[in-house]
């Protein structure tokens, strides 16, 4: 301030886990005394999961309510030139200076992105947003690599007793994983928790009781509104020609997105044999034996491809140039899928089964097909879309 105190003065450390703003600054962002002091803790852009792009969404929203300060495990860092001044602090430097917050939010899901927040919850509990409500398959991972021994084997005692601990000791240790949630220690260090379904409140309710979503809040998946709606350049950047009916499938492909379904439903379709139809798998192949299942099933198919992880601006441009999004699930985690609401956001008339959160879907906004359908559902589907172009554009509308 005494050297600059007419204009705002914001500087960077080198290693950029530091900054020094002056007065002015701070009056323009719009921090005061009172402005509440949050830690942000999750992923961020560009680590490849959806949580670090939903983070970098709500980040602008939260900025008119706290004074935020990033928590990160991560080496580099992507963000929007709004977000970029946001002070960085290392999960070390937090351990040491939790208590100068007044606030901690947690973004919490199902893969190594999170593993670092287990620890640190229990040392310094927040609010936590559960974006899968089973935490099964992180905690797994980690003690499966050694890298936190024993502390899925703890989850499984801790949260169920004996004979969750004893499947987890089972040959087919998937089975364990799938069945039974591994949260119970998140839930108790959890100062509130947040969910964007009804559905993962119920599940709570259904593996611990009535009364174990007594501190739950159930918050719509906040989506953004598509910045720009370019159809025609999108479909050129994507080499998608004009006159193509472009479906497409967001998201991992894995088994609980039941990708080989939707691949056997589109070769029994008419839009295999029309060459205007083209099919894109617009997420990275699983690396297992599913994976190569699928890369299998669609050799010698030129218009089913797989895009491939992609970032933000790769995704969006699939959601302005496709016309039918199919997104299909066969175990739900109590999670919401944000890939539908995108779908929908962006005009899609958009596939569905009633699977989960997917199932509160209104049925005049989605053509929505039981949870466990038969093939022959989805391929009349992707028949009735590709016929029914009033009907594409009615469901994109809704």
């Amino acid at each position: 301030d005494a050297v600059v105190g007419d204009r705002p003065v914001l500087l960077h450390r080198v290693d950029g886990h530091a900054i020094w703003v002056n007065t002015k600054a701070l009056e323009m962002a719009g921090i005061t005394k009172e402005t509440p002091k949050l830690a942000f803790v999750a992923p961020l852009p560009p680590e490849r999961t959806g949580i670090a792009d939903y983070a970098a969404q709500l980040l602008p929203a939260l900025l008119d309510h706290f004074d935020i300060e990033l928590v990160l495990h991560q080496d580099q860092l992507t963000l929007a030139p709004e977000l970029a001044a946001l002070p960085q602090r290392s999960v070390d430097w937090f351990d040491q200076h939790a208590d100068d917050y007044d606030q901690i939010l947690y973004q919490f899901g199902n893969s190594p992105f999170h593993s670092h927040m287990f620890g640190l919850l229990r040392r310094h509990p927040g609010v936590v947003v559960l974006h899968d409500f089973f935490l099964s398959g992180v905690l797994a991972y980690e003690q499966r690599t050694g890298n936190m021994p024993g502390v899925w084997s703890q989850a499984l005692f801790d949260s169920h007793g004996y004979p969750a601990l004893l499947a987890g000791q089972h040959t087919d240790q998937a089975e364990a994983m799938r069945i039974y949630p591994c949260n119970l220690a998140v839930l108790q260090d959890a100062t509130r928790v947040i969910v964007h379904s009804e559905h993962a409140r119920s599940l709570a309710r259904q593996w611990y009781g009535e009364q174990a979503a007594a501190n739950w809040n159930v918050v719509p998946l906040p989506r953004a509104l598509p910045a720009q709606q370019d159809r025609g350049a999108a479909r050129r950047a994507l080499g998608i020609a004009d006159d193509a009916l472009l479906v497409c499938s967001f998201g991992f492909i894995a088994p609980t997105k039941l990708t080989l379904e939707l691949i056997e439903a589109w070769l029994a379709s008419r839009l295999h044999a029309d060459p205007r139809c083209v099919l894109v798998l617009v997420g990275e192949n699983h690396g297992g034996d599913y994976g190569a299942d699928v890369t299998a099933a669609i050799a010698g198919h030129e218009r089913i491809r797989i895009a491939g992880w992609t970032d933000e601006a790769v995704y969006h441009q699939y959601l302005q140039a496709a016309d039918i999004g199919v997104q299909l699930r066969s175990v739900s985690r109590g999670e919401t899928s944000a890939a539908v609401l995108d779908c929908m956001n962006y005009g899609l008339a958009t596939i569905v089964n009633a699977n989960g959160s997917m199932a509160a879907l209104p049925t005049d906004t989605v053509w929505q097909l039981a949870d466990q359908f038969e093939l022959a559902a989805l391929t009349a589907a992707l028949d009735g879309l590709r016929d029914d172009a009033g009907r594409r554009q009615a469901l994109g509308a809704a």
